[in-house]
């Protein structure tokens, strides 16, 4: 909870009331440049969507539609991506649409060697159920996920979902990627 959040309670149709959270809407002002795609088509074999896109501190807000049959079964984002100190760095955000779920993977998300409870295996992913809507031929999938030096954080599901993970990259890495698989 490294930013501040907007707290609601909402009726969601067919589960009953839940508590959604969001960044509050000042967050929005913090926004100096954008950079914008829309309609774009991205298959398991598709190079990189966003290999001309960096940044050590940023917003990345998303609505993907994943065909409900034939084609692909999830999607990932590649944060922070480049080579340090302790090798490739990438934190992977994954959403798998079979378990209606989303990952945070942080094991190659930079240094993790000041505590030995910061590493290993489980504590490197973070997994949320994850709400899609059907619409049409196809599941869409929101996620908005704001990045800075030392966290990631993911919202979704119109506020029901979202995880937060800390995470150590080397300044330098600055890469992002997006992915259908």
């Amino acid at each position: 909870l490294s930013i501040p959040r907007e707290i609601k309670l909402v009726d969601v149709p067919g589960a009953g009331l839940r508590l959604t959270q969001a960044p509050v809407m000042e967050a929005e002002s913090l926004r100096s440049s954008t950079w914008q795609d829309s309609n774009l088509t991205v298959t398991p074999a598709s190079a990189n969507a966003l290999a001309g896109v960096s940044g050590r501190s940023f917003e990345l807000e998303a609505e993907v539609g994943i065909p409900t049959s034939g084609g692909a079964s999830s999607f990932t984002f590649g944060l922070r991506k480049g080579n340090g100190t302790t090798g490739v760095q990438e934190t992977v955000v994954k959403y798998d649409a079979g378990a209606a779920a989303l990952t945070v993977d942080r094991g190659s998300a930079g240094r993790e060697d000041f505590t030995r409870y910061f590493a290993g295996s489980e504590a490197d992913n973070s997994t949320a159920p994850w709400p899609s809507k059907l619409v049409g031929s196809e599941r869409r999938v929101k996620v908005r996920i704001l990045v800075d030096a030392s966290s990631v954080e993911v919202f979704g599901g119109d506020g029901t979902s979202a995880v937060t993970s800390l995470i150590y990259p080397d300044p330098s890495a600055t890469g992002l990627s997006f992915a259908a698989e």
